[in-house]
């Protein structure tokens, strides 16, 4: 269930003002809420979701990513509070293991995108032949018109040093006639055909990117990739402050030796899928700079659960009458299906179109509606108070700034896709997207919070264990506790113990007997694949080799 929020009275600032109202914020652990069913955005995020058979948060970010890309050189919108105009662009980085068709589910929002810049690629290369063989020629010709010039200049000085006043005046007009050929020429000179204006990268070094702007004079970037990988591991950690700029619309000056000025102020969409442990190398550590620079923080984060083994498909009905119905029935939403991405790429396609003639200067104000404007204040303020001490966002004080931003932005994006890249935003719109945003804060929060001590124990014994289970299923207990990665024993039995409950692993006692065949301390065996079929022959090998040993 969903709240609504009445709003009778302009929003006040304190916050207690709002304690007699529903919470504007949702709670954490909520699910979150794209929408109605009928507007367009819930539309393409789910039957991407399901064609995909993917996370459905991760088709949320692409689909965030995609929009924003096209629209943040076309819209921004207001901050209610001091009337700030902000850019609609993101960052977003989605975590998912291998085979949770990160691909899929990226192509298939960027599938127009990098259609419709393969068709003007092609446009502006044969312009761009066609320009550079008219200017070839203008040059020429204007080196033959200044040279005329010239000669008509020093003809008419050397008449006038004669003082001979029956040559000057024709030589003045030999000279006029050179010069108005000449300026007549530099009004004709070519123009350079118009640039795609939208760039995509999936791979780039920081220092690239200034230059491929500069060379390619986009004024909308997007770093958009199913397998980042590459690009955070090109520098990016140490220079992540270039995507802060992009996504806080801050121009940039960069003037380096060798390279001359490489400064731009346009903005810059993020948007990159990675894998856990890319992700792991990239964004953990105590020198972890994309936290401390706040990217991080400005990151719509997700770490979906997996949707693999639940991806099956659909069996044939055995009545004949079933198949027909079935086959109708997934005929009808195949097409319903292919409408709504037809409309996607029209959408997409019109506002490329769009951004390449319109000029920067004329970009959309969006603002919230009187209603949207007191929930954006009340949940502004509730996101305000969980930043105390022992509150939700007391460790992400940083990050939980951040989010009143984010949720004009999402909403502008929804609001743009939904209805108009003008007008204002509704309260229903704002309102999915807090939940989304709330989900994504969610994701962040779970993944980056702070762990103890023994939950770091649990995490590196887990690593440890997953690398023996290469070669071996069974061991005792005493070679884990021996060579193990965990000083004392103490600390190695309560991980074990824990990963045990959690079932990664299973403890069992078995009984021993001295090399004088008393009964002896029972030796503690590790089933290190507990959810695997038995394997009692090498059950017997592990607890014999251990027998043997404990009698030594």
């Amino acid at each position: 269930m969903y709240h609504q929020n009445p709003i009778s009275a302009p929003p006040s600032h304190s916050p207690y003002a709002y304690t007699h109202r529903p919470p504007a914020l949702p709670a954490q652990g909520d699910n979150y809420h794209v929408g109605p069913e009928s507007s367009p955005f819930y539309a393409i995020t789910e039957a991407i979701t399901k064609e995909a058979q993917a996370p459905n948060l991760l088709s949320i970010q692409a689909a965030l990513g995609a929009m924003s890309l096209v629209l943040q050189d076309q819209v921004r919108v207001e901050r209610p509070n001091d009337g700030a105009s902000l850019p609609v662009s993101l960052i977003i980085i989605g975590v998912a293991r291998s085979g949770e068709r990160k691909s899929t589910v990226m192509n298939a929002y960027m599938e127009p995108i990098h259609a419709y810049w393969a068709r003007e690629r092609e446009r502006t290369q044969k312009a761009k032949a066609q320009y550079d063989s008219r200017l070839t020629v203008w040059n020429k010709t204007r080196s033959k018109l200044m040279n005329d010039v010239s000669k008509a200049d020093a003809a008419r000085l050397r008449t006038k040093a004669r003082k001979d006043s029956a040559d000057l005046g024709a030589a003045a007009l030999a000279y006029q006639q050179a010069n108005d050929a000449l300026q007549l020429h530099m009004e004709d000179k070519p123009t350079s055909p118009l640039p795609i204006n939208i760039g995509i990268l999936s791979d780039v070094t920081p220092q690239a990117i200034s230059k491929f702007i500069k060379e390619n004079h986009v004024r909308s970037l997007g770093i958009m990739t199913a397998e980042g990988e590459e690009f955070l591991s090109n520098g990016i950690k140490q220079q992540s402050s270039i995507l802060n700029k992009g996504y806080s619309g801050e121009a940039t000056n960069r003037y380096r030796a060798g390279e001359g000025e490489q400064s731009y102020d346009i903005p810059i969409t993020t948007c990159i899928f990675v894998q856990p442990e890319v992700a792991h190398n990239a964004f953990s550590g105590p020198k972890n700079l994309m936290r401390a620079t706040g990217t991080l923080a400005r990151t719509l984060f997700a770490y979906p659960a997996s949707t693999q083994g639940t991806r099956f498909l659909n069996k044939d009905e055995i009545s004949v009458k079933k198949f027909v119905a079935n086959l109708l029935q997934d005929d009808k939403s195949y097409q319903d299906t292919q409408k709504i991405k037809e409309k996607y790429c029209q959408w997409i396609t019109k506002r490329l179109a769009h951004s390449s003639s319109a000029s920067i200067e004329k970009m959309s104000l969006l603002t919230l509606k009187k209603e949207a404007q007191a929930l954006w204040y009340q949940a502004f303020n509730e996101c305000e108070m969980h930043m105390r001490p022992g509150n939700r966002y007391e460790a992400f004080t940083d990050h939980a700034s951040k989010l009143p931003d984010q949720w004009l932005r999402v909403a502008a994006i929804i609001h743009s896709y939904n209805h108009a890249t003008s007008g204002e935003i509704s309260k229903e719109t704002l309102f999915a997207a807090i939940s989304l945003v709330n989900a994504f804060s969610d994701e962040f929060v779970r993944t980056f919070r702070p762990i103890s001590n023994e939950e770091k124990d649990i995490f590196t014994l887990q690593g440890y264990i997953d690398r023996l289970r290469q070669h071996s299923r069974y061991l005792p207990r005493r070679y884990i506790t021996s060579c193990g990665p965990l000083r004392p024993t103490a600390r190695c039995n309560a991980a074990l113990f824990t990963l045990s409950q959690q079932g990664h692993i299973t403890l069992s006692e078995c009984s021993t007997r001295n090399s004088q065949g008393r009964q002896a301390r029972p030796i503690t065996m590790i089933d290190l694949a507990p959810h695997s079929s038995p394997d009692y022959h090498a059950w017997k090998n592990a607890l014999n080799h251990a027998r043997s040993l404990n009698q030594r």
